[in-house]
């Protein structure tokens, strides 16, 4: 009989301890955000607009906190003169400044707003730790877990203006499954102090 406590009390202690590590392991460290960079209000504003008028379903808007560093910003220039067919106005200085500005990544800060969404900065250390595992789909399982009123993950470029603040470009990204996202350019234009969206380009499907 005691031999059989002997046995027991191993593989009972043995459970403790492996459902406490697979506790451990469900519970997602804490990300503090990076320091904020400084970035022009008119950039926040172009950001808060698009936000608003592309993700509309969604509760909860989850943003990449850097900035995408363009690598082949010479693509997205190619689209100037599709903008240009359609809006003789553009000013395409605007694609310069946006090239220079997207040489490298910077850091977003509170100053996003879209009215009645909540808006979440998410480092690229999180970013990781969701995807960095092999299985994909068991990542994008663990985000919504997290993030159950998001449409996905949303990235953005710096913002390209004119000499005039008064036009604008930006690269948007959305990610929102395995084989799931989209990227698009956007073109506004500034009248009455106030920012419109003037053209949209999909720029690329997954």
């Amino acid at each position: 009989m005691k031999k059989i406590q002997y046995l027991v009390f191993p593989l009972f202690l043995l459970l403790i301890l492996t459902n406490c590590f697979n506790k451990k392991d469900d519970v997602l460290p804490e990300y503090k955000l990076n320091p904020v960079d400084s970035i022009d209000v008119n950039e926040y504003q172009v950001y808060s607009l698009i936000l608003k008028e592309n993700f509309k379903s969604s509760k909860e808007l989850v943003i990449k906190q850097k900035t995408v560093v363009l690598i082949a910003s010479s693509m997205i220039n190619g689209y100037q003169e599709s903008i240009k067919k359609d809006n003789p106005d553009l000013d395409a200085t605007l694609f310069s400044d946006f090239t220079e500005k997207n040489d490298s990544s910077f850091n977003l800060g509170t100053q996003l707003t879209v009215p009645s969404k909540t808006i979440t900065l998410i480092t690229s250390e999180e970013v990781a730790h969701f995807f960095t595992p092999t299985d994909v789909n068991q990542g994008w399982n663990d985000f919504y877990k997290k993030h159950p009123n998001s449409n996905g993950m949303i990235d953005l470029t710096r913002v390209g203006f004119n000499k005039d603040k008064d036009q604008a470009i930006v690269a948007v990204g959305h990610y929102y499954a395995s084989l799931g996202a989209e990227g698009l350019l956007i073109y506004l234009v500034k009248k009455n102090n106030s920012w419109r969206i003037v053209q949209t380009i999909n720029t690329w499907t997954s």
